[in-house]
């Protein structure tokens, strides 16, 4: 979820926010062009607010938290060799934002479930779990939703157990692939409806995974 509001000329914050993102994408390696865009972030989550989605709190949060690393380790470098602050390399970068970064997804995770424990998310009649469930399934699926307020009531509670197995599986170093698998299912369904929350969730996912298994060949 890179543009607020997904409108890329809705302001200046918008437009120079998406010529980054361009520009990260045909630089990958450009640990400038990476620091400019995670900056653009902000300043268009600052700009927008309050006006604006609450999903890219977390996200403002991850590219501030990827700024002051970044920050951190330049003026480490400074002391310690007395060189250029920002030739810091990005692997060594990658190694100390992630971690702050898979701590505040786990963190969303848990206020996602605490918030749904109440009464009304137990309702068939007004959880949210139902109504998104029929609102997201395409058309010539829908016949395959069971009825009845028994299978309601199991998709209730099977969508908070999936919600909550999530970050269990991405905090066991032994079940994490599984935790990346039922993320980008749970996710990529939930990305028919919210496309842009679940695209920033899903490249959270992926910091759960070693870095080796996202280099190319």
């Amino acid at each position: 979820d890179l543009i607020p509001r997904a409108a890329w000329l809705d302001s200046p914050a918008h437009f120079f926010l998406a010529a980054s993102a361009v520009a990260v994408l045909l630089q990958p390696t450009s640990r400038l062009a990476f620091a400019v865009f995670n900056l653009l972030r902000v300043v268009a989550f600052v700009t927008d607010s309050p006006n604006t989605p609450n999903h890219q709190v977390l996200f403002a949060l991850g590219s501030a938290s990827i700024l002051w690393t970044g920050l951190a380790l330049a003026w480490q470098t400074t002391r310690e060799r007395s060189g250029t602050p920002f030739r810091i390399s990005g692997e060594t970068w990658l190694r100390a934002f992630a971690p702050v970064l898979r701590a505040e997804l786990v963190l969303l995770y848990f206020f996602a479930i605490l918030h749904k424990l109440n009464w009304a998310y137990f309702d068939p009649s007004v959880s949210c779990a139902v109504d998104t469930l029929s609102r997201l399934t395409p058309a010539p699926f829908q016949s395959w939703i069971p009825e009845g307020e028994t299978a309601q009531l199991l998709i209730i509670f099977g969508s908070l157990a999936i919600e909550a197995s999530v970050p269990v599986l991405l905090c066991i170093r032994r079940t994490r692939i599984w935790g990346v698998i039922l993320g980008f299912a749970f996710h990529g369904f939930l990305g028919l409806g919210y496309f842009h929350f679940s695209t920033g969730v899903l490249g959270l996912c992926l910091l759960f995974l070693p870095a080796s298994a996202l280099e190319g060949p």
